[in-house]
């Protein structure tokens, strides 16, 4: 009897010490650990935000964090060549020199960015908001006592959006794009001609330029006249692919995309994962610590 007693002693004494190592784990993770993870975060997501905010001297530091001139060229022709400006999330100078078989009697054509009509790259834009709102949660957290479940909540918000974000910048939806999105013709100077698409987005780590020229249907003319025109077109030009664009039938003449790589969208892609990488590490190590 007398050794179950001390059996049962040595029990509750063990369980009793493992509580209190427990508790100290937990206290030291709260009160010690979780302020440097926050303050990292911090750090990490205004860097984020000076790469997205954009610089007020664009071209005078060749070493800018927040702009990127990009080099839009096709790799094996001269289908286009040129240059891009991406000034935090948006495209602020460019050139572009076009050459399609199928357009402008195969001459070269040029397009230039508008300077005083920035174009917003819209997954850049939606990226950024997200960094702003993860950034309200981290100031939040300097000014509030959290117990071991509340943390638990804030780092998987934080990770929420920093995830919504890295999703964001993986890929444009189809809906943005051409032929579901009618090309902004005013972002270059002078206007683009109806005829030639010229769009932009981000795809991870790159700058994606899509060029497309097109004909559209003349659909006052009779519907056999039309189909001899396809016929004559296709024999001269190969298969033709067809589309709706701004409510009307039209066929693409020609099409290419080139992508660019950023520095800039490189360093935001790395910055992301690593809060990402942090925040999910904490909420794990807050997940093993019982509260007492």
């Amino acid at each position: 009897m007398y050794a179950v007693q001390i059996g049962k002693l040595d029990e509750a004494t063990l369980a009793l010490k493992q509580r209190e190592s427990t508790k100290r784990e937990l206290v030291n993770l709260i009160d010690n650990r979780i302020p440097v993870v926050l303050e990292e975060i911090g750090r990490l997501l205004r860097e984020a935000l000076i790469i997205l905010s954009g610089s007020a001297d664009v071209g005078s530091s060749p070493k800018s964090t927040s702009a990127a001139t990009l080099v839009i060229t096709s790799p094996n022709n001269d289908a286009v060549k040129g240059f891009l400006t991406v000034n935090g999330t948006s495209i602020v100078k460019g050139d572009l020199t076009i050459k399609f078989n199928h357009y402008n009697r195969g001459s070269p054509y040029k397009v230039t960015v508008n300077n005083s009509k920035p174009h917003s790259l819209l997954q850049l834009h939606l990226a950024r908001n997200g960094v702003v709102a993860a950034t309200g949660i981290v100031e939040d957290s300097f000014f509030a006592g959290f117990d071991r479940i509340s943390l638990m909540q804030m780092f998987k918000r934080i990770s929420n959006q920093i995830g919504q974000s890295i999703q964001i910048l993986k890929a444009a939806p189809e809906d943005t794009l051409f032929p579901a999105r009618d090309c902004d013709a005013k972002m270059f100077a002078p206007d683009l001609p109806e005829d030639l698409i010229v769009e932009f987005h981000v795809a991870e780590t790159s700058v994606v330029c899509s060029i497309f020229a097109i004909q559209f249907h003349r659909d006052a003319l009779p519907i056999q006249i039309q189909q001899l025109q396809h016929k004559f077109l296709t024999r001269f030009r190969g298969s033709l692919k067809t589309s709706m664009y701004k409510g009307r039938h039209v066929e693409i003449l020609d099409e290419l995309a080139v992508e660019s790589v950023s520095p800039q969208l490189t360093r935001l892609e790395a910055i992301l994962a690593r809060i990402q990488t942090i925040c999910q590490s904490t909420h794990h190590k807050l997940a093993c610590v019982s509260e007492i």
